[in-house]
């Protein structure tokens, strides 16, 4: 009987073996990667709570977080241990606004006055409240750093030298998207196609919600353009097909851009063509020259001619709307721009310890006017800068400040090495960041769990890069 269990043991404990041998493998961490790349851009294009699609998202991403955490070596989790940092501190300071308060210490928080006047002449006046000023919506906010914190662990468990691959699987999932969007825009508004009920119908939105969103997205694939058509000129494979390939893609991206009607997509996407441009300058010339040549370069005169065609293109199908609300953007108000001095008035009242995150939308109708008021829905400040220090008050302020000098400074390394060129893989890394970050200006993309996501993997790889040219991933 002995000898039989002992048998057993001797067989079952190799297959264990084996199995957790293979699901620690580089190939499976690579397909948990996309497999939440895949569950991201299938079910998180919108920014509101009230989505099915999330039920199953979050769930997804919290799985492919513990998987991560559970294979994770210690130097891969110290590699992203300041972005995890904040991020567990962001999870913490909303966990700590849920925390009900007592009323002598809840009335004394800045602008609570009225809701007090309110819980009196309805007799709740000695009832506990939390410091946001709408729980079930922090508590989805709460629920909503699922996938920023399975990107940033699945990232940093990949295998070193994975960089490229991981970017070609998130240029598959934007080019994927383009043609997404490119469908809807020839099809049916308010068709199939469109998997929001609340959406920009009629203009091509891809996986999203909002046409800004998927502009962004355009904007970072056009950098990615660029850093592929670097990487095979530095690998001496550039042929006249590959090139005609990648040109082609860019022309499509830009009318693209032009027919989706986002005025923000449109400088975006010149920024993205500068940043591209340089990419191909430094594929040209070894040095630290970062615009080197664009200009001078083939490459230069060929972006001036994709411009041209992509703006020639979409006005001969009629489709140039981005120009044509570029050009009579002051015939009719612009609802953001109305609500600006509102919000700021808002911040003014709230920075301390802000309204909750989340709470935004609930909170604005306490400051809305009849000027303002409007059929569309004002859910967001349509400017995360000033949204989230007005959601998460002076603590917030201080998370966002670190995270900036943190990202600073790791992308002063992409540029800082002596006698070197500037670091490729890391340029695309802060075109990402620094292009979402122009976009916050007047919209929310990173309310959107595929723009979390996209981030949180470009913060996780540039955290792993330790030196210009140097790096785990």
């Amino acid at each position: 009987m002995h000898q039989r269990h002992t048998m057993k043991q001797s067989i079952t404990e190799p297959i264990a073996s084996d199995f957790v041998s293979r699901m620690a493998s580089g190939k499976a961490r690579f397909i948990a990667f996309c497999l939440l790349l895949g569950g991201v851009f299938l079910m998180g294009g919108g920014s509101r709570g009230d989505i099915i699609s999330l039920i199953a998202l979050r769930p997804l991403a919290i799985a492919i977080a513990g998987y991560a955490l559970l294979i994770a070596k210690p130097e891969q989790l110290r590699s992203i241990r300041v972005p995890l940092l904040l991020l567990s501190a962001l999870a913490m300071l909303m966990v700590v606004q849920l925390v009900p308060l007592p009323t002598s210490v809840w009335s004394a928080l800045p602008q609570r006055g009225i809701y007090l006047a309110i819980a009196d002449d309805l007799g709740m006046e000695n009832v506990w409240r939390p410091m946001t000023l709408s729980p079930s919506r922090t508590i989805n906010a709460l629920f909503s750093l699922a996938v920023p914190a399975a990107a940033l662990l699945v990232t940093a468990v990949q295998e070193r030298g994975s960089g490229n691959r991981l970017i070609l699987a998130l240029a598959t999932a934007g080019a994927i998207s383009a043609v997404w969007g490119i469908l809807q825009a020839a099809g049916p508004a308010g068709g199939p196609l469109y998997t929001y009920r609340i959406t920009n119908n009629g203009f091509p939105v891809g996986p999203f919600a909002n046409r800004n969103h998927l502009a962004l997205l355009l904007s970072m694939l056009v950098v990615v353009i660029g850093y592929f058509y670097r990487t095979a000129a530095i690998n001496g494979k550039v042929r006249f097909l590959y090139s005609i390939c990648l040109g082609a893609a860019a022309l499509v991206i830009l009318a693209l851009v032009l027919t989706a009607g986002s005025r923000a997509g449109l400088v975006l996407s010149v920024c993205a063509l500068l940043v591209a441009g340089s990419l191909v300058g430094l594929g040209r010339r070894k040095g630290r020259h970062f615009f080197w040549g664009v200009a001078k370069s083939k490459f230069g005169i060929g972006l001036l001619l994709v411009v041209l065609a992509s703006i020639g293109l979409t006005m001969l199908m009629g489709q140039a709307t981005t120009l044509e609300r570029v050009f009579t953007s002051g015939a009719g108000p612009d609802m953001r721009t109305e609500s600006l001095p509102l919000v700021l008035i808002m911040v003014r009242d709230h920075w301390l310890v802000g309204i909750g995150f989340g709470a935004f939308e609930d909170v604005f109708k306490q400051y809305e006017t009849i000027s303002v008021l409007s059929p569309f829905i004002f859910n967001q400040a349509h400017n995360d800068w000033l949204q989230f220090p007005l959601e998460g008050g002076f603590a917030a302020i201080i998370l966002l400040t670190t995270l900036l000098a943190w990202v600073v400074r790791r992308s002063w390394s992409v540029f800082a090495a002596s006698g070197a060129a500037p670091d490729p893989l890391g340029i695309v890394l802060v075109a990402i960041l620094g292009l979402t970050a122009v976009a916050s200006l007047v919209d929310y993309p990173l309310r959107t769990p595929i723009v979390m996501f996209i981030c949180a993997t470009a913060i996780a790889m540039l955290a792993r890069r330790t030196k210009p040219g140097k790096t785990m991933v």
